[in-house]
């Protein structure tokens, strides 16, 4: 996993005959995750690039015809459909049902929107689970913020936030309190 903003070099450096690279897109970081991508697939034209987050339109006809490198775009939440693309990846690389590059390179796009599950509790949580351990152990001398999600979905249909963009809930879903 790769947390801090690098030079592209330095990252496809690490890269040794990817099968898949995912990159989870937001507005601060889609520039280098396009410059990285666009350089994944040159070195590894195999490697099934995958496109994730907040900032993936979610009619991304015009988003491949411009970055020709991606393969699949994972509109909404992406935590259950990653992992289909994944298993499909292993057989097919038939994406039916999601937003793919077909074989002869147009944009194929599902119109319907994924269900997404009620209960966020299915989704394990990477400071619950440790993930961020081993990072925080071998980089004290880096600030970190922890971004804690408790909600998804926003009742208000605004143009300009991810929540509000066409598709979307417009129901709210928790995190336990428990948890």
């Amino acid at each position: 996993m790769f947390f801090c903003r690098e030079n592209p070099k330095n990252i496809l450096a690490r890269y040794r005959e990817p099968a898949v690279a995912a990159f989870s897109v937001s507005m601060w970081n889609e520039q280098l995750n396009l410059s990285v991508a666009a350089s994944v697939k040159a070195a590894y034209p195999d490697c099934l690039v995958v496109f994730g987050g907040p900032h993936v339109p979610h009619d991304p006809a015009d988003y491949f015809a411009a970055n020709p490198f991606i393969d699949v775009a994972v509109r909404g939440e992406g935590e259950q459909t990653f992992v289909e693309v994944l298993r499909r990846a292993l057989t097919s690389r038939d994406f039916s049902g999601i937003a793919w590059r077909d074989p002869s390179g147009r944009c194929v796009r599902n119109p319907e929107e994924r269900d997404q599950p009620r209960d966020l509790d299915l989704f394990p949580s990477p400071y619950l689970e440790g993930l961020f351990d081993p990072i925080l152990r071998e980089n004290t001398g880096l600030s970190f913020q922890a971004i804690v999600e408790t909600n998804r979905g926003c009742p208000f249909p605004c143009t300009f936030c991810f929540w509000g963009m066409g598709g979307l809930s417009r129901k709210y879903r928790f995190m336990g309190m428990d948890r």
